[in-house]
C-alpha cells in the first residue's frame, strides 16, 4: 500500500510541476551573439536595443582606453565600440585578443537640414581672418559625398538621410 501511495504522490507531484509557468532568469535565456559583419548588415533594425557582439580588437583607444576596434572578417568589416559609463575604459590586454561586448547602438541622422546648417557655418568661417579656404573646401566635398549617399539611399530605401551609428558597451570579456 505504501508503494501505490508513493507512486500516486509522484505522478500528482510530476502533474503539478509540469503545469507550472515556466520561468527563466537572465542566465537562461540565450542571447544571439552577432558577429561584426552581421552587426554591420542589421544595425538599422537593432538601433536601441542592447545586444552582444563580437569581433577582433585591433585597436584601442591611446588616450585612456575610451573606445576599442574590433574587426570582422576583413579589414573592411569594422565596427568602433565606446566605453560607456558602466565600465568607463576598456583595458589594454584587449587588443590583439576575440572580444565580447554587450552593447547598446544608437543612430544620429544626417539629413539636408543638417547638411545646410553645417554648410552655412563653414561659410560664415570665410568671413573671419582665421577662416581655411582649404579647409572649407575639403569639408564641402564631404558633404556633396554625404549628400550623394543620402540620395542613393533616399533611391533604394526610400530614406531621406544618412545615419552614423554610434555604439557604446556596458560589459565586456575576452574570448
Amino acid at each position: 500500500m505504501k508503494v501505490v501511495n508513493l507512486c500516486v504522490s509522484l505522478l500528482v507531484l510530476s502533474f503539478v510541476v509540469a503545469c507550472q509557468p515556466k520561468t527563466t532568469t537572465s542566465d537562461q535565456i540565450a542571447d544571439e551573439v552577432y558577429q561584426v559583419d552581421s552587426l554591420l548588415v542589421l544595425q538599422d533594425s537593432l538601433i536601441g536595443d542592447t545586444v552582444e557582439v563580437e569581433g577582433f580588437c585591433v585597436d584601442i583607444c591611446g588616450h585612456g582606453g575610451s573606445h576599442i576596434t574590433l574587426m570582422g572578417s576583413d579589414t573592411t568589416q569594422i565596427v568602433n565600440v565606446e566605453a560607456g559609463s558602466q565600465i568607463g575604459s576598456f583595458s589594454n590586454d584587449l587588443r590583439n585578443n576575440n572580444v565580447r561586448v554587450k552593447v547598446v547602438i544608437n543612430e544620429q541622422r544626417v539629413d539636408e537640414a543638417f547638411l545646410s546648417d553645417w554648410e552655412h557655418r563653414l561659410d560664415e568661417s570665410l568671413k573671419t581672418p582665421q577662416g581655411n579656404p582649404e579647409a572649407v573646401a575639403m569639408l564641402k566635398q564631404q558633404i556633396a559625398e554625404i549628400r550623394a549617399a543620402i540620395a542613393e539611399r533616399a533611391e533604394k530605401e526610400n530614406k531621406n538621410y544618412y545615419s552614423q551609428y554610434h555604439i557604446v558597451a556596458s560589459e565586456y570579456a575576452v574570448q
